[in-house]
């Protein structure tokens, strides 16, 4: 990995919101661009925050808070090369799969709090972040 940067960014940020249009008008107001392609509207709206962070705004009960993968994640430009280099550096990886519903590749790796955190591949696809 030559590029100085770091290897990683946050790819996602959840947040559940009790009134899904009035949380998209908020966001949008802000300054967030919506991504209505990968949009469901009355599920989650997904935002676009500079750098290609997406802000998901999700309705959903309660009851299902303890069993929803972490609020955030994170992304890599190269997935397969990202998690060559944590394994070279002795981190167990899952393998990579396709999550079908937002169409990205991820894997998941495990802190040593036992906290799961999804790797996904990069969502810009080449737009301007």
């Amino acid at each position: 990995m030559s590029d100085s940067r770091p290897p990683v960014a946050i790819g996602h940020v959840r947040l559940h919101c009790k009134d899904l249009e009035a949380g998209k008008r908020f966001y949008v107001a802000l300054g967030m661009r919506p991504c209505d392609s990968v949009s469901v509207p009355g599920v989650y709206y997904v935002l676009e925050l500079r750098g290609g962070t997406h802000l998901l705004l999700v309705q959903s009960p309660d009851e299902m808070m303890e069993i929803l993968d972490p609020t955030f994640d994170l992304m890599v430009d190269d997935i397969g090369a990202f998690r060559d280099h944590l394994e070279a550096h002795h981190i167990a990886c899952t393998e990579v799969t396709l999550h079908q519903l937002i169409g990205h590749r991820r894997f998941f790796v495990t802190d040593p709090d036992g906290r799961r955190i999804a790797i996904h591949s990069s969502h810009t696809e080449g737009r301007s972040v």
